[in-house]
């Protein structure tokens, strides 16, 4: 591209063509018309279902995907790490590869993207089982841009944890390696944080733009992940500008 993408999408994906193949013909419809640079990564685990075929077959179709795959299985960690190192976009989704777009949420994002130089923008999700639409709950619900930290991981709360719910301004983080941030399970928190603290205001967008897969993750022991290791990462910031307050603020908000 001959100009930063404004916002990168990046898809970390292992083992789950079926539902890469609902993820990326939704893309494509939400990004049919649009005239923002936006990138589109598959990083592939190394697969060994029909997942390079469904990434081939969406690229005939005209989506536009810069396409990794794996050599090796790295993990679930590593992958996702690698799809914010390698975006080349202002800003980054790494979206999962069971969640999808709500109609029109892509464009939304897009126009606030270009309104503001917000550190983090959040989007309030919903789960469905079998049909996103049918299942979208209603409502238009609010938006709300935050100055203090505290307040809007506050208001955000466990949101922080759910990686297709968090755009991040990579700009931000020009001398970030998110592979140090391996091994916990929450590589996308640590890149939250600092974004978030680094920005002036960050978005939190209360209405459901985005649908994801439920009952499909699986895979890690809840009470490390979610006690332990999220509560050692927001200790660990307290020296670079996260206050006990704010701190306190987020552990009774996922209470």
């Amino acid at each position: 591209m001959d100009r930063q993408p404004l916002l990168t999408i990046a898809i970390p994906t292992w083992q789950r063509a079926s539902f890469l193949a609902l993820n990326l013909a939704q893309l494509a419809r939400e990004l049919a018309g649009t005239t923002d640079p936006v990138e589109v990564l598959v990083s592939d685990n190394a697969a060994l279902d029909a997942t390079p075929k469904v990434v081939q077959q969406a690229m005939q179709t005209g989506l536009p995907i810069r396409y990794i795959r794996n050599a090796v299985n790295i993990g679930p960690d590593a992958n996702f790490a690698q799809c914010f190192n390698l975006a080349q976009g202002k800003f980054v989704l790494i979206l999962g590869d069971d969640d999808l777009f709500v109609d029109g949420a892509l464009s939304w994002l897009l126009q606030r993207l270009r309104q503001a130089e917000f550190g983090v923008v959040c989007l309030r999700p919903y789960g469905f089982a079998v049909d996103f639409r049918k299942e979208h709950p209603g409502g238009e619900g609010g938006e709300r841009a935050f100055d203090d930290v505290g307040a809007f991981l506050a208001a955000i709360g466990p949101l922080v944890t759910l990686i297709s719910s968090c755009i991040i301004n990579k700009n931000l983080l020009p001398c970030v390696d998110a592979q140090e941030f391996c091994g916990g399970n929450l590589v996308q928190v640590h890149l939250v944080i600092r974004a978030a603290l680094l920005a002036k205001t960050n978005l939190f967008a209360n209405r459901y733009l985005m649908a994801c897969k439920r009952n499909n993750s699986g895979g890690y022991n809840f009470s490390r992940v979610f006690v332990e290791e999220l509560g050692r990462i927001l200790d660990c910031y307290q020296s670079i500008g996260l206050t006990s307050r704010a701190i306190r603020a987020f552990e009774t908000s996922v209470v």
